[in-house]
C-alpha cells in the first residue's frame, strides 16, 4: 500500500473547510487571520489523531499565502511544497526525538534569520511536552519575544506536563474528541469518494474503535478494507476487531436475566472456540449494562434503541443492573491481574450470574450492620456492666438494603475511600470534665475482650498484612485483643497515643479492610500489663545499651584507664551531653 492509497494521508484535510469536527477553532483562526490579529505563538492540544499537526500545517499554508495573509490558504507553489514537506520557511520537529537543549539551541541560532522565501519563518514543534527542562528554558526568552518574522505552532498531547511559563506564552486551542456521529458521516463520505462498498454497522464499530480519533479510524478502515477483500461488510469488520455480535451479547444478557448457566456456558464456549478479544468482549459487556442502566433511568431514550435491548430492561430490577455495572467495573482489575484475559472474563461472569440483589445471603450482610444516632463526636461511652448508674443509647438496626453495599459485602471489599463506618456506643458515666475523642469506630469495654494477644503474635500479624507508613507505626504503638468475632480486629492502645490514633485510626481502619477484610474495633479500656511492640522495641534498645555499658565498664582496658585516672564514669552525664550536642 503506497502512500498515496493509505487513507490517513492520501485523506489528510489541507484546507480550513476539510477540517472535521474541529469549529471552534477553525473559526478562531480564520477569524485571527481575516482580521490580522496575529500571535507568535499557539498551542494545540488535544488526543491522538484529531487534527493538531494537520491544522498547524494549514495554519502555515494561511500565513504564507502569495496573496497575502487569508482565512483560506491559496493553491499555489508555497501550498504544494508545504504538503510535500519541502518548503524551506517550514521548520517541523519531532520534539520526541529531539529532547536535548543543544538541539534546541541549535534551532534558536537561526530565528534571527529572515524567512528565504515565504512571509513567515514557521516553526512546528510536534508533542512539545517531551523537551527536556533545560530545554524549555532555553526556548522561553525567544518563545516570549520573537522576532516579528517568527511565528510558533506548538502541539502535543499532553499539556500538563508543559511549564506555566510556556503555556502562559502562547495561545492555547484545545481540538476536542470526534464523537461517533461524526467519525461514522466522515468514513461514509470517505468511503464512497473511493468507491468503495460498504456496511452502515461496519464503520460504525470502526468509529466505536477510534475512540476519537479520525487518524485511527481510517487506519482501521483501511485494514478492514484489506480484509473484506475491497469491501467493508460488518461480519469481516467484526471478525478484525475480536468483537463480539450485538447479538451474542443480548443473548448472554438474556442468560444472565433468567440465570440460565447453562445458555451463558455456551456463549462462551463459542467465543472461547472463536478466539475473540476477552477485554474487547468485557467493554462491550460493560456497555450494553450502562445501556440497560440508562433505558432503566431514561425511558425517553428507549427509540434510540432496539425493541429487544428495551424488553430486556424491564424484565430485570434496576438494583440488580447496578450490581452487575459494580461487578463489571471491577472485573477491570480482574482482566489485568488475572493469568490470562479469559480467567478475568470468566470469573465475571461467575458473578454476574450468582450475584443477585435481594438474596438473603447478600441481605443479611448489609441489615445485621448496626446504625448508630448522631452524638458528640468526644463521646466514649462505658459498658452498661461496669456502671449500674448508667442511661444506655438504643442502637438501631438498619431496615433496607443497599445492593451496592451487598455486593462489596459479598465479595469482601470496602465500598470506598469513604466507606460506611460501624459504630457501636455505649453509655456514658457521669463524669466531672469531658472525655477525649476517638475515632468513628467500634468502641468496646474492657469486658468484652480483656485477654491480649503475645506481642510476638501480634508483630508475625502485622509482617503477613505487609502494613507500612503510619498505619504500621500506629499498629505498633497498640495490642490486639483477644475476640470470637472472626470479622472485627480488637485494638487496645495507651492513653498516651490517644492523639495518634485520632489522626490516623481511620485511616488503619481503611487499611485493614482492605488488606485483611477485617472490621476494626478500637478497645479503651487499657491495662498496664499489656505490651505493644513500640514498647517492646524501646524495651530492647534500653536492655542492649545497658549491656553495652556493662560491657565496657568490664573490660580490662577500661577499668585500666579508670583506675590510673582515678575516674568514675557518669553515664547520666555522658547521656545528657549527647542529647544537649543532638
Amino acid at each position: 500500500m503506497s502512500f498515496d492509497t493509505v487513507l490517513a494521508r492520501k485523506w489528510r484535510p489541507r484546507q480550513f473547510s476539510e477540517v472535521v469536527g474541529q469549529e471552534p477553532v477553525v473559526r478562531a483562526l480564520s477569524q485571527a487571520l481575516t482580521s490580522g490579529r496575529l500571535h507568535h505563538a499557539y498551542l494545540f492540544t488535544g488526543t491522538r489523531g484529531v487534527g493538531k499537526t494537520t491544522l498547524a500545517r494549514i495554519f502555515a499554508k494561511a500565513l504564507n499565502c502569495r496573496d497575502g495573509v487569508t482565512a483560506e490558504p491559496c493553491v499555489d507553489d508555497i501550498s504544494h511544497a508545504i504538503d510535500e514537506g519541502r518548503f524551506v520557511d517550514l521548520i517541523e520537529i519531532d520534539a520526541a526525538s529531539r529532547t536535548k537543549v543543544e538541539d534546541t539551541r541549535e534551532l534558536l541560532d537561526n530565528v534571527q534569520y529572515a524567512p528565504s522565501v515565504g512571509r513567515y519563518k514557521i516553526y512546528i514543534i510536534d508533542e512539545v511536552h517531551m523537551l527536556s527542562t533545560h530545554s524549555f528554558n532555553a526556548l522561553l526568552k525567544t518563545l516570549e519575544e520573537p522576532p516579528a518574522h517568527v511565528k510558533f505552532l506548538l502541539a502535543t498531547t499532553d499539556p500538563h506536563k508543559l511549564p506555566v511559563t510556556i503555556l502562559s506564552r502562547c495561545l492555547q486551542f484545545h481540538l476536542r474528541p470526534m464523537t461517533p456521529e461524526i467519525l461514522i458521516g466522515h468514513l461514509a463520505r470517505v468511503l464512497t469518494a473511493e468507491g468503495i462498498a460498504f456496511e452502515q454497522e461496519a464503520i460504525a464499530l470502526v468509529s466505536r474503535m477510534a475512540q476519537g480519533s479520525v487518524r485511527d479510524a481510517l487506519s482501521l478502515l483501511d485494514q478492514a478494507i484489506v480484509l473484506g477483500g475491497g469491501a467493508v461488510g460488518y461480519e469481516s469488520t467484526r471478525e478484525m476487531l475480536g468483537l463480539a455480535s450485538d447479538a451474542q451479547v443480548l443473548t448472554l444478557l438474556q442468560a444472565l436475566v433468567a440465570q440460565d448457566s447453562a445458555a451463558a456456558l455456551t456463549q462462551l464456549q463459542a467465543w472461547i472456540g472463536w478466539g475473540a478479544d476477552f477485554d474487547r468482549l468485557q467493554q462491550q459487556l460493560l456497555e450494553a449494562l450502562h445501556q440497560l442502566a440508562l433505558l432503566q433511568s431514561f425511558p425517553a431514550l428507549a427509540p434510540d434503541y432496539d425493541v429487544e435491548r428495551v424488553e430486556l430492561s424491564q424484565q430485570v430490577s434496576s438494583e440488580q443492573v447496578q450490581i452487575w455495572l459494580q461487578v463489571a467495573l471491577l472485573a477491570q482489575d480482574d482482566m489485568r491481574l488475572a493469568p490470562t484475559a479469559q480467567m478475568g472474563f470468566e470469573l465475571m461472569l461467575m458473578r454476574l450470574l450468582h450475584f443477585r440483589a435481594g438474596a438473603a445471603t447478600l441481605a443479611s450482610a448489609v441489615v445485621s450492620r448496626p446504625v448508630v444516632e448522631k452524638v458528640a463526636p468526644s463521646a466514649v461511652r462505658a459498658p452498661q456492666s461496669l456502671a449500674n448508674n448508667v442511661q444506655t443509647q438504643h442502637v438501631a438496626q438498619a431496615a433496607t438494603v443497599d445492593p451496592r453495599a451487598a455486593m462489596f459485602a459479598a465479595l469482601g471489599m470496602e465500598k470506598s475511600a469513604a466507606a460506611e463506618k460501624k459504630t457501636v456506643e455505649f453509655a456514658q458515666p457521669i463524669v466531672t470534665e469531658s472525655p477525649k475523642a476517638v475515632p468513628d469506630a467500634v468502641v468496646t469495654p474492657a469486658a468484652l475482650a480483656p485477654e491480649a494477644y503475645h506481642v510476638d503474635d501480634w508483630q508475625q500479624q502485622l509482617m503477613q498484612w505487609r502494613l507500612n507508613g503510619m498505619e504500621l507505626e500506629l499498629a505498633r504503638k497498640c495490642i490486639r485483643l483477644r475476640t470470637d468475632d472472626e470479622q472485627n480486629i480488637v485494638l487496645a492502645y495507651p492513653p498516651t497515643e490517644q492523639s495518634s490514633v485520632n489522626l490516623l485510626g481511620d485511616r488503619l481502619m481503611q487499611t485493614l479492610k482492605r488488606v485483611a477484610s477485617l472490621q476494626l474495633v478500637w478497645h479503651n479500656g487499657w491495662q498496664d500489663a499489656w505490651l505493644t511492640p513500640m514498647q517492646l522495641g524501646i524495651q530492647v534498645s534500653e536492655q542492649a545499651q545497658q549491656g553495652a555499658k556493662a560491657a565496657v565498664i568490664a573490660h580490662p582496658r577500661f577499668q585500666e584507664i579508670c583506675n590510673n585516672l582515678q575516674l568514675t564514669p557518669n553515664w547520666a552525664q555522658f547521656i545528657q551531653l549527647e542529647e544537649g550536642n543532638a
